[in-house]
Parts: C-alpha cells; sequence; structure tokens
C-alpha cells in the first residue's frame, strides 16, 4: 500500500496492527526511505504521530503487538536489524526499558 504525505512523497506501508486492549489504536510500518518508519494512531487514523522505534532509515517490514505482558510489546521486524522490541503503555508514546510510565 502507497500513501503520499502533504509534501507529496510516497510511502510503502508494509504492516498494519491493532492494538488489541484499545481497537482504535493501529500501528502502521514503512520502508523508512522517507519520514518515520513506526507511526501510531488513537483515532482509528484520523491523526498518525511518529513513533522512536528505530533509526529512520530501517526498512521494517512487520510488526506485532503483544498484550500478554505488562506493559504491553511491539516487535518490529526489519530487513537487516532483526527484530526490534519496545515496552509501550503510557499515553504519550514509547516507554524504553527500564523507564516508568509516569502518567498512570
Amino acid at each position: 500500500v502507497y500513501t503520499g504525505d502533504s509534501a507529496g512523497a510516497l510511502h510503502e506501508t508494509t504492516a498494519l496492527v491493532s492494538d488489541p486492549a484499545s481497537p482504535p489504536t493501529l500501528f502502521k510500518s514503512d520502508d523508512g526511505a522517507v519520514g518515520p518508519n513506526v507511526e501510531r494512531t488513537r483515532n482509528g487514523g484520523a491523526e498518525w504521530n511518529a513513533l522512536d522505534v528505530a533509526p529512520q532509515d530501517v526498512d521494517v517490514r512487520s510488526l506485532a503487538v503483544s498484550t500478554t505482558t505488562f506493559p504491553s510489546m511491539i516487535y518490529a521486524g526489519t530487513m537487516g536489524w532483526g527484530v526490534i522490541v519496545m515496552q509501550f503503555t503510557c499515553g504519550d508514546g514509547i516507554v524504553q526499558a527500564g523507564e516508568t510510565c509516569d502518567d498512570g
């Protein structure tokens, strides 16, 4: 799936997953050629925000969300970088390993 941005650049969307604990929350990944490689929406796709999951030029090809642990985990399968595992639980973004959520 290719999508355009306001500057007219094309992005190849490579994966789209929902958060089972919050269905309006979706994550999408792209090839990292232009712009962020992982983005999240909390409103079903009306607005997307970049997540700091991997360096911008990393080609993210697959995403998976696991809510069987707390905090929840997102797995990003990449071309050449292996699998990047990130925790997320806070309302304001991704929680890195060793950090705590301060917004309840």
